[in-house]
This record gives C-alpha cells, structure tokens and sequence, in this order.
C-alpha cells in the first residue's frame, strides 16, 4: 500500500507574496490543506530584513495591507465570503 502512494516531485517554498503600503513584503507560507489552519506570514522590509510572523485566521485572503491594519475576505464553512478587518500593531519602525 504504501508503494502505491505518490509523493510530489518538490514543494513550493511560498503560496503568495504581498506587497503592503510601507513597501514591506508579506510572504505567505506554503501549506499543503489552504483551507485548514491559520494563515502564516512571514513579513520583509525593503533591505530583506526579517520583520515578524504574522497568523491570520483561516481562509482570509488579504487585499489591502496597510501600516495599522490588514483588509481581507474569509469564507466561511458555506464558501460564503465576508470582508474583515484587522488591527496591525508594529512594534518597529
């Protein structure tokens, strides 16, 4: 049984890439079920220097990113969608 299963060639090291109003790269995380779990980012400045991880809830897809908040849409369980909005608190800068 085993045998039979087939594994992929090579797994993507990212699913998406973001660019926010700051000009910071949010680099959304591969994960293999899009639809389970919360969504990790792992967030850039312009120099490539590692600013924060971020988790957003699951199923969100943002739109707009900007410095003091995080714009989206999330389905829920019925594949109905619903725009959200979340506060962004930046520690840096």
């Amino acid at each position: 049984m085993y045998e039979a299963i087939q594994f992929p060639d090579s797994i993507p090291a990212f699913r998406s890439l973001f660019l926010d109003d700051t000009g910071d790269l949010w680099v959304r995380e591969y994960q293999p079920t899009e639809n389970r779990g919360p969504v990790r980012w792992r967030v850039y400045d312009r120099r490539g220097y590692p600013l924060a991880h971020v988790a957003g809830p699951e199923r969100f897809r943002p739109t707009d990113i900007g410095r003091h908040y995080v714009l989206g849409i999330r389905k829920d369980d019925l594949d109905v969608e619903h725009v959200e909005l979340y506060e962004l608190e930046r520690i840096r800068r």
